[in-house]
């Protein structure tokens, strides 16, 4: 199994998109980028040898909002409620 690097996480480039719909619902962008911030910090501290900020069971835990109508966000796929 390979990781993910702070540096990936902090230049991965996801998916947007102008208008979410029923069909195509998408991620609110705060939030994700958010999200996205604390995994880097907390992967930037285990490589430091330091305890992470953010565990996985916390991770695993979060719920992202969905993007509000006529507000661009990050595509969603199946997996969106």
């Amino acid at each position: 199994m390979t990781g993910i690097t702070a540096e990936e996480v902090a230049t991965a480039q996801l998916p947007q998109t102008p208008f979410p719909t029923v069909r195509s619902p998408s991620y609110d962008i705060g939030a994700v980028d958010e999200l996205l911030e604390a995994c880097r910090a907390a992967l930037a501290s285990w490589q430091r040898g330091e305890p992470a900020t953010l565990t996985a069971k916390q991770l695993l835990r979060s719920r992202l909002k969905g993007a509000r109508m006529f507000k661009a966000g990050y595509a969603g796929g199946p997996w969106m409620t």
